[in-house]
């Protein structure tokens, strides 16, 4: 007992320490094309990267596990992590202008997690909230004398992708630490978007431990390339995944100071939309050491989220949408109407009925009813 106490002192002092506020993800699908130094050597490379809105209105780019692919030869690179991107809309026409840098970017990390490449990253391009559309050029500055920079490799990344939909399941989590029942019935939302290949990306955002009435914030769990599979053929998935060296709990920097692997199993009901999952997440206190571990499970119980994924409605003939004073009005359509912030997040979601008034902060949003997107100020 007294080493299960003294664990969650340990984990409750780590995160409380370095934890910044996250927000929400928003993934987008497509397709890259890699130069190195003025030569094209990959064309059409299947990816998904996404962006995560931070606590001061910044957002976080991830491109995951960037290899280059070179005839039948793969060389892995690691995460490209452009943090402190910002998207803004400077002619108001709905596409927003993305940038973001990140210097001294360390990329293909040995065993003991030592980056063996250095580089500086440069990121540009444009979102378009209404089509969900992002064109992204991603520089890449190698420097194979680092830290000496007098010598250079530039690397070009062009990326044309799409937003995806996510699939959402609100339910609960029941969590242990070392056989130990720590925190029961935790209510929350998790999410399934599938990838460019096929699979998808779980995401457990924001995950949290309760222990009576402190909360110790751990960041995001998430895993990609999760295969769902009815061998069975009776519409119940078997539900798999696995991630190794997930870092949670990053600091203002971005710099995670808890690392786990992640393995994930459990079913999803197709049919009924319920989904039971195992997560467990193998924390090892003196990472890149592996040689002493602390076993934490999450078992979630959960149901689809019919609103949370866009949905195509009925046509918009004649629909107004136009703001008011703190409101949204909505006339001359019958539907669901989605609302948008512009960084592409569902904020809110509506049935109208010919006229129809609703309560909205003030803002600037994209407001799609039926196949039509429109930019609204709300006073």
């Amino acid at each position: 007992m007294k080493k299960i106490h003294f664990m969650f002192a340990a984990m409750l002092f780590t995160v409380m320490n370095a934890f910044a506020a996250e927000g929400d993800v928003t993934y987008y699908n497509g397709e890259i094309d890699v130069t190195m130094g003025g030569m094209e050597i990959s064309k059409g490379q299947a990816v998904q990267v996404s962006l995560k809105e931070a606590a001061d209105g910044t957002f976080t780019f991830l491109l995951p596990d960037f290899k280059i692919k070179l005839g039948e030869t793969e060389i892995p690179c690691g995460d490209i992590d452009v943090p402190g991107v910002t998207m803004t809309d400077d002619n108001s026409d709905g596409i927003l202008d993305v940038n973001g840098k990140r210097e001294d970017l360390g990329l293909a990390a040995d065993q003991e997690g030592t980056p063996q490449i250095w580089a500086d990253v440069v990121l540009s391009g444009t979102n378009d909230i209404a089509t969900g559309d992002m064109n992204l050029g991603i520089s890449v500055l190698w420097y194979p004398g680092y830290p000496n920079k007098e010598e250079s490799t530039p690397i070009q990344v062009s990326f044309l992708g799409k937003k995806q939909d996510s699939d959402f399941y609100d339910g609960k989590i029941d969590v242990s630490m070392a056989g130990m029942e720590i925190s029961k019935g935790q209510e929350v939302q998790v999410s399934l978007t599938k990838a460019a290949d096929g699979s998808f990306t779980f995401l457990l955002p924001n995950f949290s431990i309760k222990l009576g009435d402190a909360v110790i914030p751990c960041g995001d769990i998430e895993v990609a390339g999760v295969t769902m599979t009815d061998e069975n053929s009776d519409g119940i998935s078997d539900v798999n995944g696995t991630r190794k060296d997930l870092g949670l709990a990053a600091d203002e920097e971005g710099n995670p100071q808890i690392w786990a692997d992640v393995v994930l199993a459990g079913t999803n009901n197709t049919s009924t939309g319920e989904m039971v999952l195992n997560i467990d997440v193998l924390w090892y206190p003196a990472y890149p050491n592996k040689d002493e571990s602390t076993p934490i499970t999450v078992a979630f119980v959960g149901k689809k989220k019919d609103e949370g994924a866009r949905v195509e409605s009925v046509a918009t003939n004649g629909a107004h949408v136009y703001g008011m004073e703190q409101a949204l009005v909505v006339s001359g359509f019958n539907g669901r109407v989605y609302v948008y912030a512009l960084d592409g997040r569902l904020v809110k979601t509506f049935e109208a009925c010919e006229n129809t008034t609703v309560s909205m902060e003030s803002g600037v949003y994209v407001v799609s009813a039926g196949q039509d997107a429109v930019k609204v100020v709300v006073k």
